[in-house]
Parts: C-alpha cells; structure tokens; sequence
C-alpha cells in the first residue's frame, strides 16, 4: 500500500521559443509516458509563450518529476504557484492533458470540460481557470 501523501503542483514558465502546435505534442507525448511510470496526472496550458502546468500525485514521484521539468531547457523562468497537499486528485483521469490558444490539442477539451469541472473549486484550478481566460480573451482580440 501506497502511503505518501497526494500533493499538487502549479507553475508557470516562458517558452525558450515559439512553440508549434508539433512542439507541443512532442512535449506530450514525453510528458504523458513519464507521467504514467509515476502516477502523475494533471494538466498543461500553453497561451501566447507562456506554460501554466497543474501537476498532482504521490509527493515522492511528483517531486521527481518537478525537478526534471525545472531543468527542461524548453522553457525558462519557472515560477512555483503552489505546492500543497491534496485530498484527490483535479485530473485522475488524464496523464496530462493539454489545452493552447491556438487549438485544444486533446479531444477537444472545452473550457467547461476542465475548468468547471469538479465538486470544488481547488486552488490549482482556480489558477488555471483565471490564467486561460485571461489569456485566451487575449487572442480573441487579435
């Protein structure tokens, strides 16, 4: 029996460049196999060069996998939202899922799909939730 405890993890970064919606997919495809070995779920926004990333799972293998994106030169002056510890998991279904401005890159997630979902509105995705709408009100603009 698993006894660490869960806890979430939300940051935000810059891209190192302009990503593709291919950059991102590559990104995934990596992200989702390394997630899985670790039992890590949660979810990647990418909006105008910026990443927000909600991630979630026993402390231990989450922590490892932090540090490996804190290294990941794709992307530069990460910033910690939060680290907090949670009663369930936001995102047990999705290894990573992943949402961008320019298209949604897994099944056509909605905005009410991840952002409404839920009993509860969580810190983390009180976080999300205010960085896309934010962001994505951005690109309608243009």
């Amino acid at each position: 029996m698993n006894t660490d405890k869960l806890t979430a993890i939300v940051y935000l970064s810059t891209a190192s460049h302009p990503m593709t919606e291919g950059d991102i997919e590559h990104i995934l495809l990596a992200a989702r196999r390394r997630n899985e070995q670790k039992n890590i779920t949660g979810l990647l926004l990418y909006c105008h060069g910026t990443f927000m990333q909600y991630l979630e799972g026993d402390e231990a293998g989450l922590l490892e996998v932090y540090e490996l994106i804190k290294k990941d030169r794709r992307h530069r002056g990460l910033i910690q939202l939060a680290k907090t510890p949670i009663h369930s998991r936001e995102f047990a279904d999705w290894s990573m899922a992943c949402a961008s401005h320019s298209k949604t890159v897994i099944d056509q997630l909605s905005q009410a799909d991840w952002l409404e979902s839920g009993d509860s509105k969580s810190r983390g995705r009180m976080l999300l939730s205010k960085f896309w709408k934010s962001n994505v009100g951005k690109s309608s603009s243009h």
